[in-house]
């Protein structure tokens, strides 16, 4: 899986693949920032569980974009010398940290996508049940959990199950023995599960949108949005996984020549540079960036010093929007627009 020509083929390949890891790191680290600004602010008994969880998830993907930029950096520097000097790439230390980073951002991702994805439809389909909201201990453990998996998958090639090597965007695909086979279908496993969490839970939502007696605008931008996540997970997840069983099913076992293998480059190098970062160039702008601005726009209002009269009338307000919601669809209380729901850790309190 070494190619014969350089890293891209043409001059507008190169900008788009520009244009994606730049996108993908200002991003995630604009979303990084403002989740642990949000986080240092606030006391630690009081930090949103959605907040946690997108910090996460943005960290996650910053993690994941890094690998981009050493790509994008071994690019420029060997240029259309990359045929020649791939050997000198790939047998560098540089590349085997470039590949234990690709595969400890990308597990990491759709980790925390997933536990964020499962909390807000356990807190939609669930928010009268839900009184108290996690504890932060709760959910930390969990986000360690994947912390550890992720870090445990990546450390595998490091000691030759698989190998960082074995191509030169220096990701482990290589298929020459059952270790080989056995740790890609690790992966796959661990990919279609989260995804078909993913996918369960936002149709569920979708579902308990459709059985609302009221329905609003709102309802339908909603809906737009989760299908539109879905579709991004979709896009970005599943060519790669359709070319590893491919690869893994097709092609003969006892073949010792890894060109007998139907797991080329070019497929390879599609979807790991230019398909898996389109997610994480989305999942800030759904997750991140645009919910803490609309949340710092409502906690302002909140919190916005009021005259006397004004204030009753504020608190009278609130007071009668909690009684109203007391016996109103659940997802009414919740930030459908923005599929913001920071509110509904507490959907009872006014």
């Amino acid at each position: 899986m070494t190619p014969c020509e350089s890293l891209f083929s043409s001059s507008f390949i190169r900008f788009i693949f520009s244009l994606i890891v730049f996108v993908s790191v200002i991003s995630n680290l604009t979303a990084l920032i403002i989740s642990l600004c949000r986080l240092i602010t606030s006391s630690y008994n009081r930090w949103s569980i959605s907040t946690v969880l997108s910090s996460n998830l943005a960290l996650a993907d910053f993690i994941s974009s890094i690998y981009l930029v050493l790509v994008g950096i071994i690019d420029i520097r060997f240029n259309e010398d990359f045929h020649i000097k791939t050997q000198l790439w790939t047998n560098s230390h540089l590349c085997t940290i470039a590949g234990f980073i690709y595969i400890f951002g990308i597990q990491s991702s759709i980790y925390a996508l997933t536990l964020l994805t499962f909390e807000r439809f356990y807190t939609i389909l669930f928010s009268f049940k839900r009184q108290t909201p996690w504890p932060p201990k709760f959910i930390l453990t969990f986000i360690s959990l994947g912390w550890l998996i992720s870090f445990i998958v990546a450390s595998l090639p490091l000691i030759n199950i698989n190998d960082f090597h074995a191509n030169s965007l220096c990701v482990p695909f290589r298929i020459e023995n059952v270790f080989d086979r056995l740790y890609l279908s690790l992966l796959i496993i661990f990919d279609v599960c989260f995804i078909a969490i993913i996918i369960t839970c936002n149709g569920l939502i979708c579902l308990n949108f459709s059985k609302s007696h009221v329905h609003t605008s709102n309802d339908a931008r909603a809906t737009l949005k989760i299908l539109t996540l879905v579709i991004a997970i979709c896009i970005s997840r599943i060519p790669l996984i359709i070319f590893i069983v491919f690869a893994l099913l097709i092609r003969p076992s006892y073949s010792p020549n890894i060109s007998d293998y139907d797991l080329h480059f070019n497929n390879i190098k599609l979807a790991v540079l230019f398909l898996q970062p389109l997610s994480s160039c989305f999942n800030p702008f759904m997750y991140s960036s645009l919910s803490a601005l609309k949340w710092t726009q409502t906690t302002t209002e909140f919190d916005r010093p009021k005259p006397a009269r004004k204030a009753l009338e504020f608190s009278q307000f609130r007071s009668a929007s909690a009684i109203f919601n007391r016996g109103y669809h659940p997802l009414r209380m919740m930030s459908i627009s923005s599929l913001e729901y920071r509110l509904s850790s507490s959907p009872n309190t006014p």
